[in-house]
């Protein structure tokens, strides 16, 4: 999922788990609200996740939060990374890679 709102790119804890990939403690640990309705979350590791859509593959730095929406939510820190735009009447993502 690519989400415009979300100020983070996020993996879900359950994915990195499945998938066994090595998770490392966040150099910024943080809390998040967002995601749940139990109160805030201690953000406290991130994960590099190689992700392949078609022909485009790449890695993104993830923060891991327990998450069900999606396994990978790449936020506006990858979208600015790609300098995407977005046409929003087909809602599709352009960048050069």
């Amino acid at each position: 999922v690519i989400d415009p709102g979300s100020c983070a790119n996020v993996a879900s804890s359950l994915m990195v788990e499945m998938l066994g990939l090595p998770a490392r403690d966040h150099s910024r640990p943080y809390k998040l609200q967002w995601l749940n309705n139990s109160g805030e979350i201690l953000i406290s590791y991130q994960v590099l996740v190689p992700f392949k859509v078609d022909k485009y593959e790449d890695e993104v730095l993830c923060d891991v939060v327990p998450i069900q929406v999606s396994p990978l939510l790449l936020g506006r820190p990858w979208q600015f990374d790609k300098g995407t735009t977005h046409d929003g009447r087909t809602n599709k993502y352009q960048f050069m890679h």
